[in-house]
């Protein structure tokens, strides 16, 4: 869950140390109280008569600091900006604080579940029978003592942002903007399939009343920075898990984003989605490209083979390693401007040590792997396409990759290469390099879905998203599993006797008929 109440203060024990496992016990609330033994006596009448409730909220605004603050950045640190000041509890809206206590809950929740086979069997199923999508709801399947709990802090944040929304309107002030991005980026925790389409829209609708996406980047930025690259990559990254015939009218405008990737994405070090702005870019322009081989078939062929190729040889000569190099230094030097505009008191106790940047280059690798397959498959296998890069590949690979199907099998077989040492052990808080593979795992699963290749991977691929929910707290990467497991039982059905046919972008995801939201 990302987007919280953001400050330029940090200050949740950052240098407390979590090295030590045993003390996340998933399920057991982080108490801060530092309450005396001694005083165990002391009458509850002594207390304010709202002593729990400020107690419980701090509490859950320490695990959210402590357990899913450090999953957002790619390295963690006292300057991590997603950390909240708890100095400002006092003066946030109630409203605001139950979206925040349901979601450290919900983290808890799920990290405290002991079978996640059996979990994943059962929502395959119910996606497979095409159920209600209100009964994919997860959490009314856990047995928890916090389930409860957390449907009336939900509840309580609805009602509340709703009696807000009445009293400010859409075009009130920027908390607005804020809470209905907390309240998206919850939702999509709690389950890929719900309601993240309902919020998303309503989000859309402010924008509109607040003078539309460019008014907001080039005269807000400074306060609306987080939440707006947020709606960015979520406008983004879900058009690319539909089928082209549903793709948004308003596709063509995610051009637009392009431009403000420096300010809105910075390369993702700090949202939980380190995918390059370079290669986020060949993402929307594969997103463009889809919508018009769809709407405009016939428009200028020759016009759109030539982006398809230009778009193809971007990511295919896309540097890792001078990525990491770059994006190593940027961001040394942000953390140091972010020191200097602390307090001078301050200052003493958030001295940056430098960032090594080790995995840098291997994260952006499986990125840029992740990126090709999606172009291949969703651009040029599907559309009979191979022939406008024969002479392309053979410039660049002198005949070691002769055609289009052959870099597509090369390149899902050095992304599974890369992955299994990233998750094949278990996953370290604010460490693992494979906390971030969310999105290259799933674009592997869907390539063995539109390919049939690399069916021995199957499991590994399940397993690692099994793993990305545990350890995330996210319920959308289990929903990925149970998608690509119903999809691969789907394709083995349809195709029986022939399991060699391919399968296109679209038609897994309209044979699927969910349209979930799958990245981080």
């Amino acid at each position: 869950m990302q987007g919280a109440p953001q400050s330029s203060s940090f200050q949740s024990d950052p240098h407390r140390s979590d090295d030590n496992p045993d003390s996340d016990k998933a399920g057991a609330l982080v108490s801060r109280s530092r309450s005396n033994p001694k005083n165990a006596g002391i009458p509850r009448s002594f207390f304010p008569c709202d002593y729990e409730m400020n107690k419980m909220v701090l509490e859950f605004s320490h695990y959210f600091n402590d357990h899913v603050c450090p999953e957002l950045v790619i390295v963690d640190s006292p300057l991590n900006p997603n950390r909240m000041d708890l100095n400002i509890l006092p003066y946030i809206p109630d409203f605001l604080l139950s979206l925040l206590i349901s979601a450290s809950a919900i983290h808890q929740v799920i990290q405290s579940q002991p079978n996640w086979h059996q979990i994943t069997v059962n929502r395959s199923r119910a996606l497979r029978a095409k159920v209600h999508p209100g009964e994919l709801e997860p959490l009314q399947s856990f047995r928890h003592p916090l389930s409860s709990f957390i449907y009336k802090h939900r509840s309580q944040s609805l009602r509340g942002l709703s009696q807000y929304l009445s009293e400010a309107g859409a075009e009130g002030p920027d908390l607005v903007f804020h809470t209905v991005t907390v309240m998206l980026m919850s939702e999509i925790q709690r389950s890929a399939f719900c309601n993240w389409k309902i919020h998303f829209e309503g989000l859309k609708n402010i924008i509109a009343c607040q003078g539309g996406f460019e008014v907001l980047v080039s005269t807000r930025l400074g306060n609306l920075r987080h939440a707006l690259g947020h709606f960015m990559l979520i406008d983004v990254m879900s058009s690319v898990f539909v089928a082209a015939s549903s793709l948004p009218l308003d596709t063509p405008s995610q051009l637009r984003y392009i431009d403000w990737l420096p300010e809105l994405h910075g390369h993702g070090l700090e949202n939980g989605f380190p995918c390059p702005n370079e290669l986020l870019a060949c993402i929307i322009h594969t997103n463009n490209l889809r919508f018009i081989l769809h709407h405009h078939p016939g428009d200028d062929v020759a016009h759109v083979n030539s982006a398809i190729l230009d778009l193809v040889r971007s990511i295919i000569t896309f540097s890792p390693t001078a990525w990491a190099g770059r994006a190593l230094e940027s961001y040394n030097e942000t953390l140091e401007e972010r020191v200097d505009r602390q307090r001078p008191r301050k200052r003493l106790n958030l001295v940056p040590q430098p960032i090594e940047g080790e995995g840098w280059a291997d994260l952006a690798a499986a990125f840029q792997a992740a990126t090709l397959l999606y172009c291949l498959r969703a651009l040029v296998l599907n559309h009979g396409k191979e022939n406008i890069l024969q002479a392309m590949l053979a410039n660049i690979y002198e005949g070691l990759i002769p055609d289009v199907q052959c870099l597509a099998s090369i390149t899902l077989s050095n992304l599974l290469y890369m992955l299994h040492p990233l998750m094949d052990q278990p996953l370290q808080k604010g460490k693992s390099m494979g906390r971030f593979m969310f999105w290259p795992v799933l674009m592997a699963g869907l390539e063995s879905t539109c390919s049939s290749q690399a069916l021995s991977e199957r499991p590994f691929i399940v397993s690692s998203l099994q793993e990305l929910c545990r350890c995330l707290g996210d319920m959308s990467a289990l929903d990925a599993a149970v998608f690509l497991q119903s999809a691969w039982t789907l394709g083995e059905e349809s195709y029986t006797g022939n399991m060699q046919r391919v399968r296109t972008w679209g038609d897994v995801f309209e044979g699927m008929g969910v349209h979930g939201v799958f990245f981080f």
